[in-house]
């Protein structure tokens, strides 16, 4: 993969988790004390998975990326 392919998935990749942020859904309603609603993070988890790269294919900053995002699922999820 060259370099212009690695940019490449670094912005799919990107999107992709900024897509997902935005169609989170969450649970309750903002009270008047301006508390943000509880955040549904079983269904978070469900759809925030793993993602698979190659160590042969894969440039070193689409691994280190999705190496990044893994852990930051395992952080969050397996708590």
């Amino acid at each position: 993969m060259n370099e212009r392919n690695g940019r490449l998935m670094l912005a799919v990749l990107s999107t992709i988790a900024l897509t997902a942020c935005q169609t989170i859904p969450i649970t309750g309603t903002i009270g008047p004390d301006n508390a943000q609603p509880a955040v549904d993070v079983s269904r978070i988890c469900e759809e925030w998975r793993q993602i698979p790269f190659s160590e042969h294919g894969d440039t070193l900053e689409t691994i280190q990326v999705v190496r990044g995002n893994n852990a930051a699922r395992k952080a969050f999820c397996e708590d």
